[in-house]
């Protein structure tokens, strides 16, 4: 263990005596909170109520099918849709108790697409015929013994469009997201049909656009220790370091150990700092910060094994870093650190989606910090995420350890 803990403490120190490495990992992280900060600082847009279109197709329940309330009032037709308009048309501000959205109804979508082209209105929500029907499959999903006759089966998605580079596009797609999310979630058993309760969070919160940038830029600032890992465990290589640890009895173990466990200190120094310069511009302090530890934790894994991967397939520390920097900073655009960017789907059966972009660490990373923060949840209500983050950094950890150990442990 004194060993390990020798060769942690000088990898620990090089990300802050190696100027380039420091910069990067610390400054240039904090740089882009302050130019995000200024820019939508209170005031801004984002905090205003955001003009949005509603084109509501749902079919409703069918004709004679009628479900009981909780209240003992009898639902039937379109009040799935109806509700979930409402849930959204009630949600404001806390700084200014203003409305969120302004919902403009249209027959049509034509109509509604050509208001959104000219940016009349800056999202469109587009209900499916068959809300209503995947509302009900989802209810008998959660309980079991519940049947239904003359209610078909059916899945279904609610389609929300605009422009990815207007910040309230973003702000409603991270509201509508978390809206719906609870909407068809039906907790445990005893449950009763469709009550909703929303405790509190996006109403809540004031969201901003600062406020959503933050989570992305967490996650950029670990993801920019790449380079660092990248370099030293080439440089080391070249400079005869394990030659000389070899000497003093120490395993090659020791030394990849001491980088991850310098990667995981350094990601745990990066979020405070960055948290603290983020709540001087507004950004609310709140206990679910406590998560993002463990979302910095798997990100330092999955961070270590890409760097030692660069490290793997490059022959010296220059080569490395670039070739770091090379994969880190187009990930986290790629991950929707900054603005969100499409992200195709790759695998899509019932209610499991899976896309391509979510194989990239910082993918699920920046979405269970948006949850986590943004709505006062924990890592428990994003199981999904949670799991692929796990699933990138073990994979991509694996796979730089193995690289890394058959090119140059076993060639020295």
């Amino acid at each position: 263990m004194r060993k390990l803990f020798v060769l942690y403490r000088a990898q620990l120190l090089v990300s802050f005596r190696n100027r380039q490495a420091f910069f990067f990992s610390i400054i240039f992280p904090l740089i882009f909170v302050g130019v995000f900060g200024l820019a939508f600082q209170e005031g801004a847009p984002g905090n205003s109520t955001i003009p949005i279109g509603l084109v509501n197709l749902d079919g409703g329940l069918p004709e004679g099918v009628s479900l009981q309330g909780v209240d003992g009032s009898q639902i039937s037709g379109k009040y799935f849709s109806e509700r979930f308009v409402d849930i959204l048309s009630s949600l404001k501000f806390e700084d200014n108790e203003t409305k969120i959205f302004n919902f403009k109804s249209f027959q049509g979508l034509q109509d509604a697409r050509t208001e959104l082209e000219k940016q009349d209105i800056h999202a469109l929500l587009v209900i499916p015929e068959s809300f209503s029907l995947a509302m009900v499959s989802a209810m008998q999903q959660a309980f079991p013994n519940m049947t239904l006759q003359g209610v078909p089966q059916a899945n279904t998605s609610v389609v929300l469009e605009g422009d990815q580079s207007l910040i309230n596009f973003n702000i409603a797609t991270t509201v509508v997201e978390q809206v719906l999310k609870d909407f068809v979630k039906f907790g445990q058993i005893e449950a009763k049909t469709v009550a909703l309760q929303v405790e509190g969070n996006i109403s809540s919160k004031g969201l901003t656009a600062f406020d959503l940038i933050v989570p992305g830029l967490v996650i950029f600032a670990v993801l920019n220790n790449l380079s660092t890992v990248a370099a030293v465990s080439v440089s080391d290589i070249s400079e005869g370091m394990l030659d000389r640890l070899r000497k003093t009895k120490m395993k090659g173990y020791h030394y990849l150990g001491a980088i991850i466990l310098a990667q995981i200190s350094l990601a745990f120094i990066q979020i405070p700092i960055m948290f603290f310069a983020a709540s001087l511009f507004g950004f609310p302090i709140t206990k679910s910060i406590g998560y993002a530890f463990i979302v910095a934790l798997l990100m330092a894994l999955a961070v270590s094994g890409i760097g030692i991967i660069a490290g793997g397939l490059t022959e010296n520390a220059d080569a490395a870093g670039s070739l770091g920097a090379i994969i880190g900073v187009p990930m986290a655009f790629l991950a929707g650190s900054f603005f969100l960017v499409p992200n195709p789907t790759f695998f899509d059966v019932g209610w499991f989606r899976l896309r391509i972009f979510d194989f990239l660490p910082a993918t699920p990373a920046v979405d269970m910090l948006r949850i986590t923060l943004l709505n006062d949840k924990t890592i428990f209500d994003t199981p999904f995420e949670f799991a692929m983050l796990l699933f990138d950094a073990v994979l991509f950890l694996s796979i730089g350890l193995l690289i890394y150990v058959r090119k140059h442990c076993k060639a020295h």
